[in-house]
C-alpha cells in the first residue's frame, strides 16, 4: 500500500516538473481505476507545413550563379532593367546596387579608352592628360607589347 502511494506521488511529482496536461491525476488507495482519455492523434496537415517552409529565411543563391544567369540573359538581348530586376529578385539590394555601380564605371571607362584609341587612329594626338597617373598606367598595360630587335 505504502509502494502504491509513493508511486502515485512520485508520478505527480513528474507531472508537475515537466507540466503535462494530458497525464492522468494520481489515484488514491481504495479508488476505482479512472479511464485515460488520449489525446487525438495528430494528423499532418500539408498547408501548414508549407506555410512553416515558406516562412523560413532561404539563403541567397551565390554570386557566380546569378551572374551566370546575368550572362545567359544578356546574351539573349536583356535590357538593363530586366538583369536589374532579376538581380534584385535574387541578392540584397547593396550588392545589386553595387554590381550597378562597377558596371556603369566599367562602362565609363571602357567609353573613355574608346574615345582616346579613336583619336590616336585619327592622327588628331594621343594625349593622355585626361587621365590620372593610374589611368595613364593602366593604358599603358592595354597596349600591344614592344619588340626588341
Amino acid at each position: 500500500m505504502r509502494l502504491v502511494l509513493a508511486i502515485a506521488a512520485l508520478a505527480a511529482l513528474v507531472v508537475a516538473l515537466l507540466g503535462s496536461a494530458q497525464a492522468p491525476a494520481p489515484q488514491a488507495a481504495g479508488d476505482a481505476p479512472a479511464t485515460v482519455q488520449r489525446a487525438p492523434a495528430r494528423q499532418h496537415t500539408a498547408p501548414a507545413a508549407v506555410a512553416r517552409a515558406a516562412a523560413v529565411p532561404q539563403a541567397a543563391p551565390p554570386l557566380h550563379a546569378v551572374e551566370a544567369a546575368v550572362r545567359a540573359a544578356r546574351l539573349r538581348g536583356a535590357d538593363e532593367n530586366e538583369i536589374y530586376r532579376m538581380r534584385a529578385s535574387q541578392l540584397p539590394a547593396a550588392q545589386v546596387a553595387s554590381l550597378v555601380a562597377m558596371e556603369a564605371a566599367e562602362a565609363s571607362w571602357n567609353g573613355r579608352v574608346a574615345e582616346f584609341r579613336r583619336q590616336c587612329a585619327s592622327g588628331a594626338g594621343c594625349a593622355t592628360e585626361r587621365f590620372t597617373p593610374q589611368e595613364r598606367a593602366r593604358l599603358r598595360s592595354y597596349e600591344a607589347p614592344a619588340l626588341r630587335q
